[in-house]
């Protein structure tokens, strides 16, 4: 079983916490051994004879174990808290890491929002094995042999009366763990329904406020939020319902032995310090049954969280590692009978094609009809159902992404910027002076506008610029990136005329050795020697510019 092979694993990792844990359990579980031995001579020599001198040196003593007792739980406490925090740490970036280097079909089907809020709650849920139920654990169990030996001591017939209800609490127990593992993959499926359904209209509010589906939304929002509520508040009856069953069990036994140990004190069996003391240990003789079981609890809920994480991990990444590297003498890109298929749908059939330096092209076509598809394949966003796509001659499937997409300068037709200076934007964050020709201060020309200049924070998904200020914030660090391929997707699509013109402009001179551009409007792109039509996923139409423009 996997999940509990990774808990294992989790555990062989932390052996240096589990010894510390331990040794620090050990000097605690003397400490319970001797104390109660000191409070019984206290009662019985000190309270009853009305010995002073005996009752002052014996409450110093026990004052000075209790402040090492305190003292060594809150240094434990800690140490445990920064591994679990470490820990905790080392998860979140491992998914997150995991998470932005998904295969594109993946990424798309959830979402890194959702992939991210669902792992977090895993994540919390696996850290609960550095949490107080299971370290705890450790000390637990020297503290259950210490208050043994002393209850063993003081009376081996009430301790053995107590050891009855152990089988009671386990199989109790053992039926409501069930109960609890059912209720918790309930949980964890209303939240993922809960997340993918958030993460579908964050991206819409527009749309909501526009169409006025403010009551609508939160009708199915009050509809998710309750199904959750409703879920906590059965694995809250579940949980409650076991502990009122083991705090009962355990004031019956206390009751119990009251009445066994006062039937044994008056014949002289046990001293009134001894019954007190006993007493007072039926908890402790307990509570490491009680952590039992809230380790076996907390299982409940982790095991499915572990298998989350696993499935997650275990989702294909993009290709890192590079075989065989790219020639880099030439520029040519040639599809060979390649498919595309996303499920059950196909989406390219059948596309061979070649790009060769010098070309300057534009893909047309209605919407749906691949385009996109087709770049996502050339920037190995996608991987082909069939065939091959060669970049000089080499297999794409055999070249690092890493390296691989070093040779593409690219512009989204949905642009994004980072929520950070217009300078960071286009150098991505580089320490650098920034060096820019005369066309690429044409572009950015209305910075001079701003009083901030390049400082200019673009705002989150750069709402501090407008449509056309984005384009061209975007376009400027497309040309800044450098490459071999350079591929506009609608570059223009927000631009006034002017701007479409320097754009033209700067992509007929540009250095590239291959310029790909997607375009519903074949007039804004004069610059072009070669368009592509597509329908349908396939070629309709491969024409170069010697002929007329009213052709192409």
């Amino acid at each position: 079983m996997k999940e509990r092979d990774f808990i294992i694993g989790v555990l062989k990792q932390s052996k240096k916490v589990i010894i510390v844990t331990s040794a620090i359990s050990i000097i605690l579980g003397c400490i319970e051994l001797v104390s109660p031995l000191l409070s019984k001579k206290l009662i019985d020599d000190g309270l009853i004879k009305g010995n002073l001198n005996i009752i002052m040196k014996i409450s110093l003593l026990l004052c000075g174990i209790q402040l090492i007792n305190g003292i060594i739980k809150y240094w434990l406490q800690i140490y445990q808290t920064k591994i679990k925090t470490k820990y905790q740490v080392k998860l979140n970036n491992q998914v997150f890491a995991h998470a932005i280097r998904l295969d594109a079909v993946e990424f798309e089907k959830e979402g890194l929002y959702k992939i991210l809020n669902n792992a977090e709650y895993d994540i919390n849920k696996i850290c609960e094995l550095f949490g107080n139920d299971f370290l705890g654990m450790i000390q637990e169990f020297f503290k259950l042999i210490a208050c043994f030996i002393v209850m063993f001591y003081i009376s081996w017939q009430l301790t053995l009366i107590l050891l009855v209800t152990v089988p009671i609490k386990l199989f109790f127990n053992r039926f409501i763990n069930k109960r609890l593992k059912a209720q918790f993959k309930k949980i964890l499926e209303v939240i993922k329904n809960n997340t993918k359904w958030l993460s579908g209209i964050i991206d819409g509010i527009y749309e909501i406020k526009l169409l006025n589906l403010y009551s609508k939304v939160e009708t199915v929002f009050y509809r998710n939020t309750k199904n959750r509520a409703g879920a906590e508040i059965e694995l809250n009856k579940i949980t409650q319902g076991n502990l009122f069953f083991m705090l009962y069990i355990d004031q019956v036994s206390s009751y119990f032995v009251y009445y066994i140990g006062t039937i044994w004190m008056l014949a002289g069996k046990i001293s009134i310090g001894g019954i007190l003391v006993f007493s007072s240990y039926i908890y402790f003789f307990f509570q490491p049954i009680e952590w039992y079981t809230r380790i076996k609890n907390s299982l409940a809920g982790i095991v499915p969280s572990v298998g989350n994480y696993i499935e997650l991990m275990e989702k294909p990444e993009e290709n890192m590692i590079e075989i065989t590297p790219i020639d880099n003498q030439k520029t040519e890109i040639e599809f060979e009978n390649v498919y595309l298929e996303i499920g059950k749908k196909n989406i390219l059939k059948n596309i061979s094609l070649k790009f060769e330096t010098g070309d300057k092209i534009a893909i047309t076509g209605s919407n749906g009809s691949g385009k996109t598809s087709l770049i996502k394949l050339l920037l190995k966003l996608y991987n082909p159902s069939a065939g091959k796509i060669l970049f000089n001659g080499t297999d794409i499937e055999k070249v690092s992404v890493i390296s691989y997409r070093e040779q593409f300068a690219v512009m989204n037709q949905n642009v994004f910027l980072f929520n950070e200076t217009i300078k960071d934007n286009i150098t991505l964050f580089e320490s650098m002076d920034l060096q820019l020709d005369a066309s690429q201060k044409e572009l950015l020309g209305f910075i001079e506008k701003l009083p901030e200049g390049m400082e200019k924070v673009a705002g989150l998904n750069g709402n501090n610029l407008s449509g056309g200020e984005k384009q061209r914030v975007a376009m400027v660090r497309t040309l800044k990136k450098g490459g071999k391929v350079l591929i506009i997707d609608e570059g223009t699509s927000n631009c006034d005329k002017e701007t479409t013109v320097v754009v033209n402009k700067i992509l007929q001179n540009s250095n590239y050795d291959i310029t790909i551009v997607i375009t519903h409007d074949l007039n804004r792109s004069h610059f072009v020697n070669r368009v592509i039509k597509m329908e349908d996923g396939t070629i309709v139409g491969d024409i170069r510019k010697d002929v007329s423009h009213d052709r192409l």
